[in-house]
C-alpha cells in the first residue's frame, strides 16, 4: 500500500505538481481503496475458504502495481485539461484505486484463512495488521529515503510488483495452475516491453535533455534548445521542477531570461557592497549570481541537494554563494545571523509553500533582518479580483507583521508577469538604485514603476496564519493559470521522452 501511495504521489507530480489537493487526493483515493477492498475481501472470505483465493487476489494486484506507470501516464496526459482538483482525481481513480483495491482486500483474506476458531481470531487479525503497518513504516522510509531518489518511479514500481507477485507464481506453478502462471507472465511482459520501447524512442523534440530525476521535490530536468529570434540563433537552457520551469538563462552567457530576476536585482541595488543577503529558494542560483554581481555576500538555503547539483553542473552556479540544504522556515528559525536583505523566491512547480507566506514566519524573518533590511518575495502577477486575493492577503499579511511595502511587477498582463513584493520595517527610499553593479543584459526601467500602496484595496485579504494555511486555495486559479501557459510553452520540450 505505501508503494502505491508513494509512488502514485510522484507519479502525479510532473502533471499536477505536489500541492494539498494533490496529497488530499492520493490520500482519499487510498482510503476509499482500502474501504473498498476491506468490505469485498470480508465478503469473499466467507464464501471461498480455499488459499488461491489469496493469491489470486495478490496476482491481480502485483499486474496492476507493474501497469501503474503506464496507466499513470495514459491517464495523466488524458485529464492534463481538467484541472489541479479534478484531473488528479480522474487520473488517480485510474491508475492508484485498483491496485490499492486489491491490496486492501488481502488482509481479511489472510485474517480468515488463519483463524481456524473463533478464539484466537483477535490475536491473528491484530498480528496481521501489526505485520502490515511494520512493513509499511519499513517502505515508507527505504523508498522516501533512498529507492525513489535513486532509481525513479518506474523501476521500483515494477520490481515491487515483482516480488509480490513471485508468490502467486510458484503457488500456482506447485498446484498445476499453469495457465494462471502463463497468463501472469504475459500480462507482467506487457508493462516491461512497454517500458523498454518508450526508452528506445527517439525524442521528436529540438530540446536536449541533460539531466533527469526523481526525489524529494518530484521531478527535476534539465534541458537545452537553440531558439532563433529575428535571425539571432540564441543558447537556452531551463531547469524544470515537475514540468514546469524554475530557471531560464542564456546558454552562452549564463543570465537570466527571467525580467523578475533583474527586478529583484535592481531593488536590492539600493544597498552597499559588502551587504550580507539571504535566499530562500535557490533554483539554478540566478538570483545569488546576481546579487554577486552587486557585490554582496550571498547566503543561499535550498531545500532538495539535487537541485543544487544541477545547478553546479549544468548553470555556472557561482561557488562563492554559501549554500545551505534545508527547509528555509526552518534556516530562517535557527539562524542567528542578521541579513540586509532576504529574498523569496520559494516555489514547487508553480506552487508557493504557505508556511513561508504567513505572519508568524514573517516575524521570524523580522528577527534576522536588520531594521533597514528589505525583504524582497516573487510572486505570481494577479493582483486585481478573485485571482489577486492571494497575493494582496500576502500584502496585508506583511504589513500586519510590521513591515513598510512597495509593490512593483515586470512587463505583461497578469497571468504572465511577476509581482515583486518589498517590505522593510523602516520606510523604504528606492532613491539610490543603480545599473552601475549590476548585470545590463535586461531592460529593466530605472525607476522602477512602483504601485502607489494607498490605492491598493486590502479590505478583502485576509491575514495569513499557520493555524489557516490556505495559500493553495487562494492561489489555484494563478497556478492552473500559470500551468496551462507553461504547458504550451515548454511541452515540446518533452515530446517522445519519458515521463517517468
Amino acid at each position: 500500500m505505501m508503494v502505491c501511495e508513494l509512488l502514485g504521489a510522484r507519479m502525479i507530480a510532473p502533471f499536477y505538481g505536489t500541492t494539498l489537493f494533490v496529497w488530499s487526493t492520493v490520500i482519499g483515493v487510498t482510503l476509499t481503496a482500502l474501504a473498498i477492498g476491506y468490505f469485498l475481501g470480508g465478503y469473499f472470505a466467507d464464501r471461498y475458504t480455499k488459499n488461491i483465493l489469496l493469491f489470486s487476489v495478490l496476482s491481480i494486484g502485483s499486474v496492476f502495481i507493474a501497469l501503474m506507470p503506464n496507466l499513470a501516464k495514459f491517464s495523466l496526459e488524458a485529464t492534463s485539461g481538467m484541472g489541479i482538483r479534478t484531473g488528479s482525481l480522474v487520473a488517480s481513480l485510474i491508475f492508484l484505486l485498483p491496485p490499492s483495491v486489491c491490496l486492501g482486500t488481502t488482509s481479511p483474506i489472510i485474517i480468515r484463512l488463519a483463524s481456524r476458531d473463533v478464539q484466537h481470531t483477535g490475536r491473528i487479525a491484530g498480528t496481521v495488521f501489526a505485520v502490515s503497518t511494520i512493513s509499511g513504516i519499513i517502505t515508507t522510509f527505504l523508498l522516501g529515503f533512498y529507492v525513489i531518489p535513486t532509481w525513479g518511479i518506474t523501476m521500483p514500481a515494477y520490481f515491487s510488483a515483482i516480488i509480490m507477485g513471485v508468490f502467486p507464481l510458484v503457488y500456482f506453478i506447485r498446484n498445476r495452475k499453469f495457465e494462471l502462471a502463463i497468463l501472469m507472465i504475459v500480462l507482467f511482459s506487457v508493462p516491461a516491453f512497454a517500458s523498454i520501447l518508450e526508452n528506445n524512442t527517439q525524442s521528436l523534440s529540438d530540446w536536449k535533455i541533460l539531466y533527469k530525476s526523481d526525489g524529494l521535490l518530484g521531478q527535476v530536468i534539465v534541458g537545452d534548445i537553440q531558439l532563433k529570434i529575428k535571425d539571432t540563433l540564441y543558447h537556452q537552457r531551463t531547469l524544470f521542477v515537475n514540468r514546469q520551469p524554475e530557471t531560464n538563462v542564456n546558454g552562452e552567457s549564463g543570465f537570466s531570461m527571467w525580467p523578475y530576476i533583474h527586478t529583484m536585482a535592481e531593488i536590492a541595488s539600493i544597498k552597499p557592497k559588502g551587504s550580507k543577503t539571504l535566499i530562500l529558494g535557490l533554483g539554478a542560483g540566478s538570483l545569488s549570481d546576481e546579487f554577486l554581481r552587486l557585490g554582496f555576500k550571498v547566503d543561499g538555503c535550498e531545500l532538495d541537494e539535487r537541485i543544487v547539483k544541477v545547478a553546479r553542473t549544468f548553470f555556472r552556479f557561482n561557488p562563492r554563494c554559501n549554500v545551505i540544504v534545508d527547509d528555509a522556515r526552518h534556516f530562517v528559525r535557527m539562524s542567528r545571523e542578521k541579513y540586509d536583505i532576504i529574498a523569496f523566491d520559494v516555489f514547487n512547480g508553480e506552487q508557493p509553500p504557505a508556511y513561508m507566506l504567513s505572519t508568524e514566519n514573517f516575524l521570524e524573518i523580522r528577527r534576522i533582518l536588520k531594521n533597514d533590511g528589505l525583504l524582497i518575495i516573487n510572486f505570481d502577477g494577479f493582483l486585481k479580483g478573485e485571482a489577486g486575493l492571494a497575493s494582496r492577503s500576502i500584502l496585508r499579511t506583511m504589513i500586519y507583521s510590521g513591515f513598510h511595502i512597495k509593490v512593483t511587477a515586470t512587463p505583461g498582463e497578469e497571468a504572465i508577469r511577476n509581482l515583486i513584493f518589498v517590505g522593510s520595517p523602516e520606510p523604504l527610499d528606492f532613491s539610490k538604485m543603480t545599473r552601475e553593479r549590476q548585470n545590463i543584459c535586461c531592460n529593466v526601467p530605472i525607476p522602477l514603476p512602483f504601485l502607489n500602496e494607498s490605492s491598493l484595496d486590502l479590505s478583502d485579504a485576509l491575514v495569513l496564519t499557520d493555524d489557516k494555511p490556505i495559500i493553495d486555495l487562494l492561489t489555484l486559479y494563478a497556478c492552473e493559470s500559470w500551468r496551462e501557459l507553461a504547458i504550451k510553452q515548454f511541452s515540446e520540450a518533452f515530446v517522445g521522452y519519458p515521463v517517468f
